[in-house]
C-alpha cells in the first residue's frame, strides 16, 4: 500500500514527455514573437540615439556659423584625421554641448560623431554644396543662400560598408561630393533597382536602421527616410 501511495506521489511531481514537448512548442512561438520585437525596439533606440546625434551637431553647427559670419564649415575632400583641426567634424565639435570650448575637443564631444549602429569612427557626412559665389571646398556656404531651408540637407548617415581609419580618405571631413539629387546607387543585393555604385560616403539605401537613412536639414530638424524622396530631400539647393 505504501508503495502505490509513493509511485502516486511521484507521478504528481514529474512532467510527460507530451506535456515537455507542449511547453518547448509554447516557448519556441513566444522567442518567434518577442525576439523580432525586441530587434526593432533595440533598433528604433539606435535611431533615436542617432538623431540625437544630429541635433546636437546642427546646433553645434549654428554657434559656428554665429561665428563665422553666417557660413558653415567647408567640406573637406583630403585626408584630415581627428587633431588636424581641418575636418568639419572637428571644427564644429568646439561648439558640442552648446557653447563654444576653450580648448580642444576631446573624446567625449568626438562620441557624437559615431551612431551606436555602426561600427565606424565617424558614421556622418556633411553635404557637399559649394558658395555658388566662391566654389571652394574649404569655404562651406552661406545659410542665407539656401532656398529651401527644410529641404536642403545639411548631414546625413554614411553608408555602414564606409571604411573606419582609412589612410586614403579624410575620415573628420566626409562629405557627399559629386552627388546628385535624384541618383540612387544602392537598394540591397539583388535590387533590380541598383545602379553602378558611386563613392562609399555618398548617402545610399538602404540605411542602417532598417532601411532608415536618418538626415539633419538646414532648418535645424531632424527626420529618416527609406528612399530619396525629392519633394522632401536636396543636396543640391534645389527649390
Amino acid at each position: 500500500m505504501s508503495m502505490c501511495r509513493q509511485r502516486q506521489k511521484a507521478g504528481r511531481w514529474g512532467f510527460s514527455l507530451i506535456e515537455l514537448l507542449v511547453v518547448i512548442a509554447i516557448i519556441a512561438v513566444l522567442a518567434a514573437i518577442l525576439f523580432p520585437m525586441l530587434g526593432k525596439a533595440r533598433s528604433s533606440a539606435f535611431r533615436a540615439n542617432c538623431q540625437s546625434n544630429m541635433k546636437q551637431m546642427m546646433i553645434a553647427l549654428f554657434l559656428y556659423a554665429e561665428d563665422s559670419n553666417g557660413r558653415t564649415p567647408g567640406a573637406w575632400y583630403k585626408a584630415c584625421h581627428w587633431g588636424d583641426g581641418e575636418g568639419w567634424t572637428e571644427r564644429i565639435a568646439y561648439y558640442v554641448g552648446g557653447k563654444k570650448r576653450k580648448i580642444a575637443p576631446g573624446s567625449r564631444e568626438k562620441a557624437v560623431f559615431k551612431c551606436p549602429q555602426q561600427k565606424s569612427d565617424y558614421s556622418y557626412g556633411i553635404v557637399a554644396f559649394e558658395d555658388p559665389i566662391s566654389p571652394v571646398h574649404s569655404s562651406g556656404f552661406l545659410l542665407s543662400q539656401i532656398k529651401s531651408t527644410k529641404k536642403m540637407v545639411m548631414f546625413y548617415e554614411m553608408h555602414p560598408r564606409y571604411p573606419s581609419d582609412s589612410p586614403d580618405v579624410g575620415e573628420t571631413g566626409q562629405s557627399n561630393d559629386e552627388q546628385q539629387d535624384l541618383v540612387s546607387y544602392y537598394y540591397g543585393v539583388g535590387n533590380p533597382k541598383n545602379r553602378n555604385l558611386g563613392y562609399d560616403y555618398w548617402v545610399y539605401w538602404p540605411g542602417p536602421h532598417e532601411t532608415i537613412v536618418n538626415f539633419s536639414f538646414v532648418d535645424g530638424h531632424i527626420a529618416g527616410f527609406p528612399d530619396f524622396d525629392a519633394k522632401k530631400i536636396t543636396w543640391t539647393n534645389a527649390p
